[in-house]
């Protein structure tokens, strides 16, 4: 009787969201697992403003729909950070509703045993992209001084930009660029990097935050 049925990723996965409209045909206890949406005060100033003007259009629309037809049956939404409290408090869920939640990652498998190493080693994951701020973290590291170097794990428009960034300052050979890795692969990198670098512009909280800690 106190059990969820916790679904995430309703809106946009088709197969999630067949398995939430077959389960509210049930007496299940239905709950929504969500991070705030682009237009909940994630106002894009980026590269794609047409497509950021069309979201915060939709995207609201899309939302208040959802709450019209599926709300009554929604008995908890787990919200990841404040902007995605904000974000379902304005749409109408009420504070019974809504719980505070967080993104958790396996535990480590075991602790790194850290060493003092004359290079600094910077890891970067996420999307190549205006609203990410990896443009701003990669400009400035061009100005940086000291032994370090940066592992920049991810793909997107700002792929071409960044290299070019690096290479006209002279700091390519610190700079390695790897597309996305399976998570195992990347977390064993996390591990052993010094400092983790989330630069970004909008995120209420990345994932990789909790990842790094």
């Amino acid at each position: 009787e106190k059990s969820f049925h916790l679904f995430s990723g309703v809106y946009f996965n088709r197969h999630v969201r067949q398995a939430f409209l077959r389960a509210r045909r049930t007496d299940a206890k239905l709950a929504l697992m969500a991070e705030s949406p682009v237009p909940a005060g994630l106002l894009l100033d980026t590269e794609t403003k047409s497509l950021g003007a069309r979201l915060r259009f939709l995207v609201p629309v899309i939302h208040r729909g959802f709450k019209a037809a599926f709300g009554k049956r929604i008995q908890r939404v787990f919200c990841i950070g404040k902007l995605s409290r904000e974000w379902y408090t304005k749409l109408g869920y009420s504070k019974n509703q809504i719980v505070s939640w967080a993104y958790f990652p396996p535990a480590p498998r075991q602790i790194p045993n850290f060493k003092q190493n004359k290079t600094v080693t910077i890891i970067y994951m996420g999307f190549l992209a205006h609203h990410k701020g990896i443009d701003t973290a990669v400009s400035a590291l061009s100005n940086a001084t000291g032994d370090w170097n940066l592992i920049c794990i991810g793909e997107g428009p700002l792929e071409q930009t960044l290299k070019s960034t690096v290479a006209q300052s002279g700091v390519a050979e610190k700079c390695e660029f790897m597309r996305f890795q399976k998570w195992e692969s990347a977390m064993a990198m996390l591990e052993k990097a010094d400092y983790a670098l989330v630069p970004s512009r909008y995120d209420g909280w990345g994932a990789v935050v909790s990842e790094a800690l």
